[in-house]
């Protein structure tokens, strides 16, 4: 039976990649193969406590504080760099014993401890190259003259880890292909698509009222924020709603600010349940510079809603351009102006999009993900 260890620097089963991660390990222990998960934080899952090690220095409350450095000051301070290079530090003394050694967050020490004992290291990686990643980010601050923060010692660091793993596993082929692109070879990287809980996220109608667009997720610029904002404003709907749900980044408040006081945009911040606000929607608007998956966007199809996509987002293996939604070029804002125009003015076809896209993401289950991620991991291990 092949041992995995799984290392993730994040909340293990309560949001993002830790949810995701928690998925993964799941469909692993059920098979035997779990030997231990090395995470920041955990929350109850169906991985039984005794094999999930909480190994940040000083716990949960130290990462969130560094975190809070960086967010309450602008942005500036390198605090994925130290969170990550911390836990690193705690997680290498956990890796020995196994056959396969999977993590998320570049602990570039771990993996060469593990590899050195033997074990095949595979890096799980939610968005594209570092280099691709770069040049979005580039691209942006000469587009809009804004600051964007690029902490070029991950970038090194990630690139190190790319060349020292054995494997790559990415969530889409926008990832895999930005890869490619970089040189890396096509065989050591794997698209293992994200699921979707088809159960909690229920399909139900599109609503009566006002046409309302949803974003939902992190609120920066790197989401498309600024371009969506434009397009909002080039699109001019009459009796129409932009809401924006997720956390506020330092590089999108000024932005925000100034539209305090306008009916026709809202701004909630994180919410606990964004179920509510995805159920009053016609549409979900998701216009990312760079996106390794989005998992809100299938979920927001999983309830019954179209998706506006850009080309850049890994979740267009998903949605097809004119079936379930709509996919522009990144930063198009026109194009994303003229598909909201779109939405606004055929109600019916938006209807049977939101149908289709409840269709479409029904096998994209986590079921599906968690044996995809089994059949890997003893293949590669082999």
């Amino acid at each position: 039976m092949v041992a995995v260890t799984y290392a993730i620097n994040a909340d293990f089963g309560r949001s993002g990649t830790g949810y995701t991660a928690s998925k993964a390990c799941a469909a692993l222990h059920e098979t035997g193969m779990l030997k231990a998960v090395l995470c920041r934080s955990h929350a109850p899952t169906t991985v039984p406590d005794a094999l999930v090690h909480d190994v940040f220095p000083g716990g949960r409350g130290v990462s969130r504080a560094i975190s809070a450095i960086s967010y309450y000051g602008g942005g500036f301070f390198p605090s994925q760099y130290v969170n990550d290079r911390l836990f690193d530090r705690g997680a290498s003394k956990h890796v020995g014993g196994c056959d396969v050694f999977a993590a998320w967050n570049v602990p570039l020490r771990s993996h060469a401890t593990a590899k050195a004992a033997g074990a095949v290291t595979i890096k799980e990686a939610g968005s594209s190259h570092p280099l691709t990643r770069k040049a979005i980010v580039d691209a942006e601050l000469r587009r809009r003259g804004v600051r964007l923060t690029h902490d070029g010692r991950m970038a090194a660091l990630e690139m190190r880890e790319i060349a020292l793993v054995d494997h790559v596993v990415v969530p889409s082929t926008f990832v895999k292909e930005s890869y490619i692109a970089q040189g890396v070879s096509a065989d050591k990287v794997h698209v293992v698509p994200c699921g979707v809980d088809v159960v909690h996220y229920e399909a139900t109608p599109l609503p009566d009222g006002p046409f309302t667009v949803l974003f939902w997720g992190q609120v920066q610029h790197r989401k498309g924020v600024l371009d969506l904002l434009d397009a909002w404003d080039k699109a001019a709907l009459q009796d129409a709603r932009l809401v924006f749900i997720g956390r506020v980044f330092p590089d999108a408040r000024a932005a925000l600010a100034s539209l305090r006081g306008r009916a026709d945009i809202e701004v909630h911040g994180f919410v606990p349940d964004p179920r509510v606000f995805v159920k009053q929607a016609h549409l979900l608007a998701f216009p990312s510079l760079e996106d390794g998956f989005a998992l809100v966007v299938t979920e927001a199809m999983a309830c019954g809603r179209p998706a506006l996509i850009t080309g850049s987002v890994g979740a267009k293996d998903v949605l097809r351009d004119g079936k379930e939604g709509f996919v522009v070029g990144a930063g198009d804002v026109d194009a994303i102006a003229a598909s909201l125009r779109g939405a606004y003015d055929n109600r019916q076809a938006l209807q049977r999009m939101g149908r289709a896209a409840r269709r479409r993401v029904e096998p994209y289950t986590w079921n599906e993900y968690g044996d995809a991620i089994i059949s890997l991991y003893k293949r590669v291990a082999r």
